[in-house]
Order: C-alpha cells, then structure tokens, then sequence
C-alpha cells in the first residue's frame, strides 16, 4: 500500500464499558498519515462492507485486532 504510507504503530485497543471501562488492550494498528485520512475514513466506512477506524489527532487508525483473517483480503483489496 505505498501510495497511502500506512504505519504499523503501537497501540491500545479498549474492551469498552461495563466492568472494565479502563481496561487496556495492547497491540498494533495500521496509521495512516493525516493529509489522507479523513478521505480514507470515509471510503471505507461507506463501503460494502463498511471498514470502521478512529480518527486520532488527525490520523486514521485501524486496529488489527478488530480485523477478522478471514477479512484481512477485502481491506487489502479496499485499499488498492
């Protein structure tokens, strides 16, 4: 994906809220630099299937943890 210039960056996923709203997850995730993001963001969250990230600080983050494998060859694809 050389024309997006995503990273592999550390990162804290998060369980959620119920018993454990401060829990922390650590792992990685896919950044994407902030002058593509927000476009990115929305490509993706408006296809078929959707593909949801965070918007963090003005980058687009996608956690691999929430990515299924036998998904990984639709983001791939998505992101040619």
């Amino acid at each position: 994906i050389p024309d997006l210039s995503p990273q592999l960056v550390p990162h804290e996923g998060q369980i959620g809220g119920g018993s454990y709203p401060e829990k922390k997850l650590p792992g990685f995730a896919l950044q994407f630099p902030k002058n593509r993001s927000e476009n990115l963001e929305k490509f993706l969250r408006r296809g078929r299937p959707s593909i949801l990230g965070i918007l963090k600080e003005g980058c687009l983050i996608l956690d691999l943890r929430t990515l299924p494998e036998s998904q990984e060859e639709i983001l791939l694809q998505r992101l040619r």
